[in-house]
């Protein structure tokens, strides 16, 4: 399960950051925020917002289709290790170089696997794809298999993708399933047995880069400030005098050098 936001503005903000960090704790929190450069054409607003919600471990979409894609591959796949790790296998070695460009593109790491990394099966290495993209998704180096197939003579095996996805505890597999004819009722059998399916290694890479963020997200909600933020000690003092000052000259309000002080 994941939560879905439309936020314009926040009126409870301290509130809504409690809650959103509990929720986040738990499952993904994805926000879209219609309008924010309308509003606010400087986008310190919108980067003010964007402060918040990865404090609070939302993750800030870009647009609708952002938000839908991110929303598919969340409810599907889960995040593990540091997040940032991928490991690519293609049946093309084209297909793999394309996704290690977006890999690099969104910030990624391409993982270290004891081997070749974008790594190419071969054209006809359809039935080879599950096993290895089982045998990545095991190594404790790798956070995410980007698994991609392009139309070919040999298809690769249904009932062993969807047995490879949904394999245990290893890493999350996301597949990227190109072409259309049998590649599209291919990728439609997938995702009609849960797995993450994308039609471009591009798109792929994008779930990647959503599990990533889910990650961190997830650890700044949970996370808390260090001890000795804790244990500092306010100069109260100083606090009464600059109360005393504005009161003085009969204001209700702080300047901004005041409040910060």
């Amino acid at each position: 399960a994941l939560v879905l936001l439309d936020l314009r503005r926040i009126k409870q903000r301290r509130l809504f950051v409690s809650a959103a960090r509990a929720v986040a704790r738990t499952r993904p929190v994805l926000a879209i925020r219609p309008g924010g450069r309308l509003d606010d054409p400087s986008g310190l607003a919108d980067a003010a917002m964007d402060a918040a919600m990865r404090r609070a471990g939302i993750l800030h979409a870009a647009g609708l289709e952002e938000l839908l894609a991110a929303a598919e591959t969340l409810a599907r796949a889960k995040p593990r290790g540091e997040g940032d790790r991928v490991a690519i296998l293609a049946n093309g070695i084209g297909l793999g170089r394309l996704a290690a460009d977006a890999a690099l593109a969104h910030g990624l790491l391409l993982a270290e696997t004891g081997g070749r990394n974008p790594l190419s099966l071969g054209s006809e290495a359809g039935a080879a794809l599950p096993e290895e993209a089982r045998r990545l998704a095991a190594l404790p180096g790798v956070d995410t298999v980007i698994a991609l197939h392009a139309p070919a003579d040999e298809p690769a095996p249904g009932a062993q993708l969807v047995a490879a996805g949904r394999g245990g505890r290893g890493a999350p597999i996301l597949f990227g399933w190109l072409g259309e004819g049998s590649a599209l009722t291919e990728r439609r059998f997938l995702t009609e047995a849960g797995l993450p399916v994308f039609s471009t290694p591009e798109a792929a890479i994008r779930g990647a880069a959503h599990l990533a963020m889910e990650r961190r997200n997830r650890a700044a909600a949970a996370e808390l400030p260090p001890a000795e933020v804790l244990e500092v000690a306010p100069d109260r003092a100083k606090v009464r005098a600059i109360l005393a000052a504005a009161r003085a000259d009969g204001r209700l309000r702080l300047f901004e050098d005041e409040a910060l002080a």
